[in-house]
């Protein structure tokens, strides 16, 4: 599809997906997940097309939707009627700067009124909200995700009580090996060999990765995917270690990404289930 996010302000709106398929024999349907998003043409089609759609006006709080086409599925965001004109905001921060491997940051709403509403959502999508909902009363708070990049460098925003939340993320030098995520990216100590995924960019057939700085049995899958063994002699204790990448062709590393190994109580991110960082008063 050519976009999987979509929004609109609270009035009337339209908007279109262009769908590209593998075959011009390929069939596929185009389905509308709510009553106020309306399929105007293209429901149905073969091969390449375009889904055009309306949004009808909406008269309460922020809402989200899909449009499902093929299997994929494309998020409709609309923002409600605006608070009452005596109600003010202020967020903080008003923006964040992240690196390739993203992360979590917490953003604080004030109101100047206790019973003042506000609503919040997702501009782009490598944003997303774990907690915070579409919105709140009186002073909140909104936790925001951003998505490892391992493209260009980007920048998105998110839309929170009628104030605009920008964020920057670095991008992955065209050049050079980094690691954006491992699967898993825990286990429990005195456990089996288990096979590693590490995803990235820019990694080569003669890359290995390492096991806090020792070379593991490793497949190459292509230049974003690499897979390794790791022992159980690897994970019999307690601990963060690092996964890195090196190139034995020329020598090149890349960053390196903590492994929780955990024994019989851990603290995890509800997150990203891993164990370097924590929401401020965790316990």
């Amino acid at each position: 599809m050519s976009s999987s996010i979509f929004n609109f302000q609270p009035g009337n709106g339209v908007s279109s997906i262009h769908v590209t398929a593998s075959s011009s024999q390929c069939p596929w349907s185009a389905l509308s997940n709510a009553p106020w998003v309306k399929i105007t043409s293209g429901a149905n089609g073969t091969g390449s097309g375009t889904v055009a759609f309306a949004v009808e006006p909406n008269p309460g709080a922020l809402r989200t939707t899909t449009i499902t086409i093929a299997n994929k599925t494309a998020t409709i965001n609309q923002f409600g009627n605006q608070p009452s004109v005596d109600c003010s905001f202020t967020i903080n921060p008003g923006n964040y700067q992240f690196g390739v491997v993203g992360g979590e940051v917490v953003v604080n709403v004030t109101a100047s009124k206790d019973s003042c509403k506000w609503y919040m959502g997702s501009m782009s999508p490598f944003i997303s909200v774990i907690t915070g909902g579409s919105g709140g009363i009186g002073n909140g708070t909104v936790k925001l995700k951003i998505q490892p990049n391992a493209g260009a460098a980007r920048s998105g925003s998110a839309e929170i009580a009628g104030k605009t939340f920008s964020i920057t993320q670095e991008g992955v030098n065209p050049q050079a090996m980094v690691i954006v995520d491992l699967s898993p990216g825990f286990t429990a100590a005195g456990g089996t060999d288990f096979f590693l995924t590490v995803k990235g960019a820019n990694f080569a057939s003669t890359c290995r990765v390492q096991w806090n700085g020792k070379e593991r049995p490793t497949t190459f899958f292509n230049n974003s995917t690499l897979m390794a063994t790791i022992s159980a002699n690897d994970i019999a204790g307690e601990g963060v270690f690092d996964v890195t990448v090196a190139n034995n062709s020329n020598g090149a590393e890349s960053n390196a990404e903590n492994f929780l190994v955990y024994g019989a109580l851990a603290n995890v991110s509800s997150a990203s289930f891993k164990g370097e960082s924590l929401a401020p008063a965790s316990l």
